[in-house]
């Protein structure tokens, strides 16, 4: 098993696969962009469009954040897929 550890987020490698561990249940666009190596502009994107379940915060709602089991169920997804 093969730990990363980065800020808040831990990124876990098992014989199974990658699994995200986190000390917060919610993410940060940036954490979760750092995580997919994509910009957040990229996470923002897929916010809008629907194909990544969000929480907005904040008085206006401009604040977004991600649940740790949506980021973990991305991940299996993706797994499944690559390995089709």
């Amino acid at each position: 098993m093969t730990e990363i550890d980065a800020g808040r987020v831990r990124i876990v490698s098992t014989q199974e696969g990658p699994m995200v561990t986190s000390e917060t249940e919610w993410l940060t666009v940036a954490e979760v962009a750092q995580h997919f190596r994509v910009s957040a502009r990229s996470v923002s994107r897929w916010a809008q469009s629907g194909d990544l379940q969000i929480k907005r915060i904040g008085p206006s709602g401009r604040l977004i954040r991600i649940h740790r089991s949506v980021l973990e169920s991305e991940l299996n997804s993706a797994n499944t897929s690559a390995a089709a």
